[in-house]
């Protein structure tokens, strides 16, 4: 059974190790991109440790197993979405992502969420409803996509 609630300050260290193990086996990138992306990771969860009252940050637990979270900043900036591999394909990705969303509408200045999606999840972007950012280059081969809220 999954549920999504909250993340806490204490599940800072389960979110950090889920997301390096799923950029080392998921993400299709070179080693020093991987560690690039692990470095940001851990940044953004830095900064949301200091202001997080201003984002979105949710985890989905499966049986009270960490299966994935989601991290929104300032409620338009979609920096983390990752899922364990074995819940891959199972609906944690889209239900992270429509609880954010939903906690997201009425509070984003921009009226819109954005990524920058890796290769591998263009399509689960594109079936969510997100569109290509025309013009908006992202870093390392990512697609930039947009969700008007």
């Amino acid at each position: 059974m999954h549920t999504i609630e909250p993340v806490r300050i204490e599940d800072l260290a389960d979110i950090a190790a889920l997301i390096a193990h799923v950029i080392d086996v998921s993400v299709e990138a070179s080693p020093q991109d991987k560690a690039a992306f692990v470095q940001n990771t851990r940044r953004n969860l830095d900064k949301w440790r200091l202001d997080g009252d201003r984002s979105v940050h949710l985890k989905c637990t499966d049986n009270g197993v960490l299966a994935g979270v989601v991290l929104v900043r300032d409620c338009w900036n979609l920096c983390h979405l990752f899922v364990q591999p074995e819940h891959q394909a199972r609906g944690v990705g889209r239900a992270l992502v429509e609880a954010a969303i939903a906690r997201c509408a009425g509070r984003s200045e921009h009226g819109y969420l954005r990524l920058n999606a890796a290769r591998n999840a263009v399509g689960f972007y594109r079936r969510l409803g997100f569109t290509p950012v025309a013009g908006e280059p992202a870093l390392h081969g990512a697609v930039r996509f947009e969700l008007k809220l």
